[in-house]
């Protein structure tokens, strides 16, 4: 990543629901430092310096592993960050309190939709692939 970077920084999509709300539903680049655009603590260091060597630790060919590599890293991320989400729907149902009954609807509504998103981002049965006869 030091090799795109400026300063310390590169340019990252960061979808946070303030981020989504200031820009209208558009998500612009912001610069982020190196280590916060880089880090992703869904596997510790030990496995993740051994599951990803051929990527890191080797100049960047394209082979089947290393792009097998890129998206499995990109896939546990995904479930990861969505696992993480859910733990936190307790906290994001606290969140019309001591609002008025109009704000307290588009809050709890809101809240609903983003929970059937990642109920069905979570779903592994509908990745099953399924088999399309050759005509």
């Amino acid at each position: 990543m030091n090799h795109i970077a400026r300063n310390g920084h590169v340019y990252a999509f960061i979808p946070t629901i303030e981020n989504l709300s200031k820009n209208a539903g558009k998500l612009d680049p912001v610069l982020v430092g190196v280590r916060s655009a880089s880090t992703f603590t869904g596997f510790c260091s030990v496995h993740d310096d051994a599951i990803f060597a051929p990527v890191e630790k080797v100049p960047f060919t394209a082979s089947p592993e290393q792009c097998f590599l890129l998206g499995y890293r990109a896939m546990a991320r995904e479930r990861y960050t969505k696992e993480s989400s859910a733990r936190m729907s307790p906290f994001r149902r606290l969140a019309d309190r001591g609002k008025g009954v109009g704000r307290q609807i588009e809050v709890q509504t809101l809240n609903q939709l983003f929970e059937y998103g990642l109920a069905a981002g979570l779903e592994i049965r509908s990745l099953r692939w399924k088999a399309t006869p050759r005509v």
